[in-house]
């Protein structure tokens, strides 16, 4: 599935970052570009953080207990 249409970046490219340190906009932006140029995919980008985070936390940290 492609999030960004501008540089032609998949799902998988975005979580592989992710799971590499670039856990934000401003470094998946710097890394793989995605959200640098028209904008349109930051909304799904942030639909991918959060769900990492997430399951990084196991339901268990301040980030999912905030909602």
């Amino acid at each position: 599935m492609c999030i960004c249409l501008c540089f032609d970046v998949s799902a998988s490219e975005v979580k592989k970052a992710i799971r590499d340190g670039h856990d934000s906009i401003e470094k998946l932006s710097e890394h793989i570009q995605v959200g640098s140029h028209c904008g349109g995919c930051i909304g799904r980008i942030e639909g991918i953080l959060e769900k990492k985070k997430i399951v990084a936390c196991g339901g268990r940290c301040e980030f999912f207990n905030r909602r």
